[in-house]
């Protein structure tokens, strides 16, 4: 499934609405979620690989995928939100009522042997959602959403038939931060467990996670650290203690913009330092793997061409300086 509904479902535990009746276009709608400008009506993605020829470098066939593009193209409504979505793997349908809320989407795939895929969503009389089904021709999953007296999920429950299979429980504290967010097995049994402690100004300053795998139980950390302007600048990831966990550094711009990801590993003899680096728009313009022993980097680099909307419509990416794919977009506006 594309990213929009997994996410969908995790968050709607933590929202205190899943709607998107109230959403316009100068909110969060499918449009803005895809980093897109203006009032997009639709978007194709194609993607071609680069040939020498002759000592030359002339664009070659068409490609499904290459890392994070694919090919794909997506039709919205004025409204800002999906309607339908085509890529080499599948179709999907996307259908909403009088109130604009998401009511139901489909997903046929292009392999013959796999099963066409429906979602259905349900809301309350405040536009949120309260039960999602996932089914296919001989599957059906029933996800159901308990919300407290200010509307803010605080359970869910996974059904398969009439048996559950996952449990989702959710703390808040007197700021609505999420203090606590676990994870159960069928009704009760710990799968996963996070608490976490927040600044007066609610930010987050740790996370500590307790995980239950079959072979050990794993305790780690996350911790915060922030600027005057209270953007994250580290995070100790997966800390268990001084000598093991990954070290993510952020950089800033004057205007507070992320330009730059750092993530380090300590604790060991050897390691590969990740960077990527952003535009003004958010866009990676770099992105590098740098081991600390002098052996070989990779360092991946896109060049963007702009509409007058600012959105991008072609990307080159080079690979150690050697073109390697080349992503055009087409991009119509109501």
């Amino acid at each position: 499934m594309k990213k929009t509904f997994g996410i969908l479902i995790i968050i709607c535990l933590s929202l205190s609405s899943c709607s998107k009746s109230t959403k316009t276009l100068n909110e969060n709608n499918d449009v803005s979620d895809y980093g897109l400008n203006g009032q997009v009506k639709s978007i194709k993605t194609n993607l071609y690989n680069f040939d020498v020829v002759n000592d030359s470098v002339i664009i070659g066939q068409g490609m499904n995928h290459f890392d994070f593009d694919r090919y794909s193209f997506k039709e919205f409504n004025k409204d800002g939100f999906l309607t339908f979505e085509k890529t080499y793997e599948s179709e999907l349908n996307y259908y909403y009522d009088s109130s604009k809320r998401l009511t139901k989407l489909t997903e046929k795939y292009n392999n013959e042997d796999s099963p066409s895929v429906n979602y259905e969503y349900t809301y309350n009389q405040k536009d949120s959602l309260t039960k999602i089904i996932y089914k296919n021709d001989d599957f059906e999953r029933r996800m159901e959403i308990e919300r407290d007296e200010n509307n803010r999920g605080i359970k869910r429950t996974d059904y398969v038939r009439d048996t559950i299979q996952m449990t989702f429980k959710v703390d808040y504290d007197e700021s609505g931060n999420i203090i606590k967010e676990n994870t159960y097995l069928k009704k009760s049994k710990p799968s996963k467990l996070i608490s976490r402690t927040f600044s007066e100004q609610n930010l987050i300053l740790t996370e500590n996670i307790t995980e239950f795998r079959s072979y050990d139980t794993l305790n780690y950390k996350n911790i915060y650290s922030y600027n005057d302007d209270l953007k994250v600048i580290e995070i100790k990831n997966n800390y268990t203690d001084e000598t093991d966990y990954t070290q993510v550094i952020k950089k800033y711009d004057s205007e507070g913009r992320l330009i730059e990801e750092q993530w380090v590993p300590k604790g060991s003899s050897y390691f590969v330092v990740t960077s990527q680096k952003f535009d003004k728009y958010g866009n990676t313009i770099e992105y590098s793997r740098i081991p600390n022993d002098n052996s070989e980097s990779d360092v991946w680099v896109s060049q963007y061409k702009f509409d007058e909307k600012e959105n991008w419509i072609e990307k080159q990416k080079f690979k150690n300086g050697k073109p390697v794919v080349l992503v055009k977009r087409k991009i119509e506006y109501y």
